[in-house]
């Protein structure tokens, strides 16, 4: 019997990976047996606008929307949009974080200032926090670009989801060119939980 349905939010800023990994999570779990829903929203992904994707899965799922205070997992590509999605996660729930900070238009331009001490406060409201500079990870594992898969190993480490071939899929959805970084990079991800 499988578990009851999750839901995982992966959220960031336009050309991060946020849709890539989103879209290997769904057709993995898809291929594992779990009935999974996903939407996207992709903002002004071009100029640095916010993107994100709602995921859920389980035995039997009825919509993508994650409600609040109910996710299981949030992946943030970038600090802020870590504390704009925090109201949707469980108290008891996993918050993976990629220690950037990219400012949005409105900061740019002087309309808001960017949060500060996002790493304590978000330490604070969720107890398991991992936060991580994923791009000097995937720099030692061969290019900047892989950020993403570091964030992707680990989360699926955290929802105990690493009976997949992931790495098969990653192979099956990545540029041949980026393959082999992209999954030393996701290895890296999984060594770290």
């Amino acid at each position: 019997m499988k578990q009851s349905a999750k839901g995982v939010i992966i959220c960031g800023i336009g050309g991060q990976g946020v849709v890539l990994v989103s879209n290997i999570l769904t057709e993995g779990l898809m291929e594992m047996g779990f009935d999974v829903k996903k939407t996207e929203e992709h903002g002004m992904s071009q100029r640095n606008g916010a993107v994100n994707a709602q995921i859920k899965f389980g035995a039997k799922v009825f919509a993508p929307a994650v409600a609040k205070g109910s996710g299981d997992l949030i992946i943030a590509f970038e600090k802020a949009e870590s504390l704009r999605w925090l109201e949707y996660l469980r108290p008891d729930g996993c918050l993976i974080v990629n220690d950037v900070e990219i400012e949005p238009v409105s900061v740019q331009a002087g309309k808001e200032k960017y949060p500060e001490n996002l790493s304590e406060i978000l330490r604070a409201e969720i107890a398991d926090t991992i936060i991580i500079n994923a791009a000097e990870a995937a720099f030692r594992m061969g290019t900047i670009r892989a950020q993403s898969m570091v964030l992707l190993g680990i989360s699926v480490k955290k929802l105990e989801l690493g009976s997949f071939a992931w790495t098969a899929k990653i192979r099956a959805m990545v540029p041949e060119k980026y393959q082999e970084a992209n999954i030393n990079a996701f290895q890296y991800g999984l060594s770290l939980v």
